[in-house]
């Protein structure tokens, strides 16, 4: 009986999902229903059959480790392209963050760069003395307008660091683990997690401050303990 029961279930849910659907369709055309009124009807009716959509379970994100970070840098053989990755994983920056930061935005003085994040929000992200070496020797004898262009004078696209990043992936040998250019901006917020930055400052620098964390900013300024304390971090971390 309850295979006959389970049989039943998926006949009719087999005929009549397409009868709903086309009864939708005709009302749809019928009254001219847009777009926006037709999600507010599935969303009454999610909300008066009390359905509920399923989450996906969350998986532990796993990251590489310092022997497959090192055969990852180690096959970059263009330098202005290791650099970018070392920008990533040395700011936590997103890689759009990085394809649009122009130079009038860096404050080699403070070590400080001002960047606009998602929903076009400004902040302050910081650079080690090291990576800061890095990137004046870089743009020595170069008259960019954006901190990483390409040879034909124009800013990267996140999608071309994306296949750069799977391209040095590919080439590293590093087998199945997953390594894209959001988990360097994840090896970022670890390091200064293991190094016991607290949970608002590591917020803040990532882009995901609230009312709880503004008050941080003013410590990012110049001669700011937050931001001295983080620099001395990320130089201890070789970043």
């Amino acid at each position: 009986h309850i295979d006959n029961f389970f049989a039943t279930q998926y006949v009719d849910a087999k005929f009549i999902v397409p009868r709903i659907i086309r009864l939708l369709t005709r009302e749809v055309n019928k009254h001219k229903i847009d777009y926006g009124t037709l999600r507010y009807i599935y969303r009454k009716v999610r909300e008066k059959t009390n359905l509920v959509k399923p989450r996906k379970p969350k998986r532990l994100y796993q990251l590489p480790n310092k022997d497959e970070l090192n055969k990852f840098f180690g096959i970059i053989d263009d330098p202005v392209h290791k650099l970018m990755f070392e920008f990533l994983i040395g700011t936590g920056a997103r890689e759009a963050e990085l394809c649009s930061i122009e130079l009038t935005k860096i404050n080699f003085q403070n070590n400080t760069i001002l960047i606009t994040g998602k929903g076009k929000k400004d902040r302050l992200i910081l650079m080690s003395d090291v990576l800061k070496s890095k990137i004046q020797i870089y743009l020595s004898n170069r008259n960019n307008r954006y901190l990483f262009e390409s040879n034909r004078g124009t800013k990267y696209s996140t999608r071309r660091i994306q296949q750069l990043c799977a391209h040095y992936k590919f080439r590293a040998d590093i087998g199945e683990l997953v390594l894209t250019t959001h988990s360097f901006r994840h090896i970022f917020n670890t390091y200064l997690a293991e190094t016991g930055v607290s949970k608002e400052t590591r917020a803040l620098l990532a882009g995901h401050s609230n009312t709880s964390t503004q008050d941080i900013y003013t410590h990012l300024s110049v001669g700011g303990q937050i931001a001295t304390d983080i620099l001395k971090k990320l130089s201890e971390l070789g970043l």
